[in-house]
């Protein structure tokens, strides 16, 4: 009989634990929209909860496409299963990623460390990272994108998601019916969706870190000054902008070339109305905009592709961008950078680059004599700047090259890379931080120099750091994909989640000193952290030609302080501003 009682003793405790267990690795949130079950993981000793393809507005379906996004009001009577990722959106097929599509991608990925007591928890600090890949492509599903790691080690919240793409993200055909801006407006409603939701997961919702890389990067630096109705200002404390802010013609397009690329898509794929044909410089008629929502995604998909449409624009990359002249973005961006400079002067802001953006892009160019690189550079920025004159180019030319050894072709295409590196990614970043920081003492710059000895040997780079290997780094993949990666790889990436788990803390650096650079005098320089094993801080020697590039694509710095000059600042910029 004692041996009976023990075994039943056994049995009922081993069903206790195998419960306990069970709670633990299906964490259960309870939301205004029901209840919402996630699950367990860990990395080591560090244990996180995730959450993912949540819901945060409906999906863009039917007459919803092109519409700007409807809030998420269901609600469910049984747990939602959030344990799966969502598709991502639509894309090209080659940039799928192993992950599906669909036109119903509108959700977004939640992971925080583990909560044993959630009542009396404090509430845990939030990263929102929107990601990056030029408005075309990819998702919040793809590894280095995804926050378990940095949510596990840092003790944050990490949010990301989608948001729609291409022309269903930023086609404009319309102020009212196809106004645009869709992927921004998507981004925005997920900054919403943290304020009013993210204390049911522990999180703060007065200290939410705004992130974005590449596109995403882009994209937040358009979100931090947006105008006063939007109250975007509002739903951030911090902003991390890596790879490329949003600056001039290649970051975003004026109303005029955004309507000549729809109307063109829309005669590609038989939709364009009589009316439509014969009015080119008017809004597209209901009729058209109709029979767009009609048409099958692969269809627009397709059309999108065309090299006609690529061309109407400035940037070789995306076929769509966000659109200025339109309620969300007024005007030019560094013209709204101005008028809400003050409305951001107390957020702490994070900038960062890597040393070598372009690699990607120029390996791939076949450029290996000093000849095949005054092309490529003609090309490059004559694509940008349609009326370049052949003065303008050589300047740059002769900086980049003047130097250089014709017999020796990685150095010159080495020289490339700098070149397209600075004119696409890294002088925009400087000169915005350099701008924003006349009125913000907190700002920060980084420059990523650190090269993944398993990635040089895996990609096949041929010139140091690569675009997006920060969020690698910084979101932990090396810790998530262990055997890809060194040691020293893993430990550089420690490095950088400490960063960004610092920085969305609201700890100092300590050892790293803010911008400060005198707009008066345009030969002080900038001092940056130079990001390796060690880190060091550097002087950065590139601001002269930065302040050329910028005056190139007209988004110079008027060079006198920006406090109470904001009226002086619009003016002087419209004046710069060819629309």
């Amino acid at each position: 009989m004692a041996k009976m009682y023990k075994l039943l003793f056994y049995l009922l405790t081993l069903i206790i634990v195998t419960l306990i267990n069970a709670c633990k690795s299906n964490p259960i949130v309870t939301t205004k929209f029901g209840q919402i079950k996630g699950f367990s993981g860990n990395y080591g000793d560090h244990n996180y909860e995730a959450f993912l393809g949540i819901p945060f507005a409906q999906p863009p379906l039917g007459h919803l496409r092109f519409q700007l996004p409807q809030p998420f009001n269901s609600t469910w009577s049984t747990p939602y299963e959030a344990v799966n990722f969502k598709d991502g959106c639509v894309q090209n097929p080659e940039s799928y990623f192993n992950f599906n599509i669909s036109e119903d991608c509108l959700y977004l990925n939640l992971w925080r460390p583990e909560i044993n007591d959630e009542n009396n928890s404090e509430l845990l600090p939030v990263f929102y990272l929107m990601h990056g890949s030029g408005y075309i492509k990819k998702s919040g599903a793809l590894p280095p994108n995804q926050g378990d790691v940095l949510a596990a080690t840092q003790k944050i919240i990490v949010v990301n998601s989608n948001y729609r793409l291409g022309a269903f993200g930023f086609a404009h055909g319309s102020h009212t019916s196809m106004p645009g801006n869709l992927g921004i407006y998507d981004t925005l409603t997920v900054l919403r969706w943290i304020r009013h939701n993210i204390r049911s997961f522990g999180g703060d919702p007065n200290r939410v870190t705004l992130a974005g890389q590449s596109a995403g990067s882009k994209i937040a630096s358009l979100l931090a000054t947006l105008p006063d109705e939007f109250d975007s200002q509002s739903l951030f404390s911090r902003l991390i902008m890596m790879s490329g802010v949003a600056t001039n013609q290649i970051h975003a397009e004026n109303v005029s070339v955004a309507l000549a690329k729809t109307r063109l898509l829309a005669s590609k794929v038989n939709c364009l109305s009589q009316v439509d044909q014969f009015e080119s410089s008017n809004e597209l008629s209901d009729e058209t905009i109709d029979c767009l929502k009609k048409v099958d995604a692969s269809d627009l998909l397709k059309a999108q592709n065309s090299e006609d449409i690529t061309a109407i624009g400035c940037s070789e990359i995306s076929v769509f961008l966000p659109v200025y002249g339109t309620d969300l973005i007024p005007d030019q961006p560094m013209i709204n950078h101005a008028r809400q400079i003050e409305s951001i002067k107390d957020k702490p802001m994070l900038f960062g680059a890597e040393q070598d953006e372009a690699t990607l892009f120029v390996a791939v160019s076949c450029v290996f004599s000093l000849s095949d690189a005054y092309a490529y550079i003609t090309k490059r920025v004559s694509f940008a700047i349609k009326d370049i004159k052949p003065d303008q180019i050589d300047y740059f030319y002769k900086h980049y090259f003047n130097d250089a050894d014709p017999s020796d072709s990685y150095d010159i295409r080495s020289r490339c890379v700098k070149l397209c590196s600075d004119m696409n990614y890294n002088c925009p970043s400087l000169i915005l931080s350099e701008f924003f920081s006349q009125e913000n003492p907190d700002i920060h710059f980084f420059l990523n120099t650190y090269v993944g000895e398993k990635l040089a040997q895996n990609d096949g780079r041929l010139y140091g750091t690569l675009h997006g290997d920060d969020v690698k780094f910084g979101l932990g993949d090396p810790i998530r994909q262990y055997n890809l990666y060194t040691p020293n790889d893993r430990k550089f990436s420690q490095f950088f989640l400490n960063l960004f788990g610092n920085f969305t803390k609201g700890l100092n650096f300590d050892d790293w000193p803010s911008i400060a650079v005198d707009m008066n005098d345009y030969e002080s320089l900038q001092i940056i952290k130079k990001l390796n094993l060690p880190p060091t801080n550097i002087v950065d020697h590139d601001q002269q030609i930065c302040i050329k590039w910028a005056e190139l694509f007209n988004y110079s710095i008027p060079q006198f302080q920006t406090s109470d000059k904001n009226q002086e600042i619009e003016s002087k910029l419209l004046n710069n501003i060819a629309y």
